[in-house]
């Protein structure tokens, strides 16, 4: 009656701890998956940016004289791409 007992006892706490992992794998796919989403978000920015950049310096390079540069950079300023620190204006 004993072993027939613990062996009774031992597949139940299989099956709890069966079910706990599975519920534990659900989990983690949800976090992963969470975290794969940020992932590809913050790269679409970064892709973004990295593509505003490059038409930003393009823009930069054929201005002829500095009302032009003056202009895109109060553009930059005011998008919120480029912000000036205190300390940048202190040193000019």
């Amino acid at each position: 009656m004993t072993i027939n007992g613990d062996k009774v006892l031992l597949k139940k706490q299989v099956a709890e701890l069966n079910e706990k992992s599975k519920n534990t794998e659900y989990i983690i796919r949800g976090k992963l998956e969470e975290k794969d989403e940020q992932i590809k978000n913050h790269s679409e920015k970064f892709n973004t940016m990295q593509s505003m950049l490059e038409k930003v310096i393009a823009g930069l390079g054929k201005a002829t004289d500095q009302q032009q540069v003056n202009t895109m950079a109060a553009s930059l300023f005011s998008s919120g791409i480029l912000k000036l620190s205190t300390e940048n204006i202190q040193q000019e």
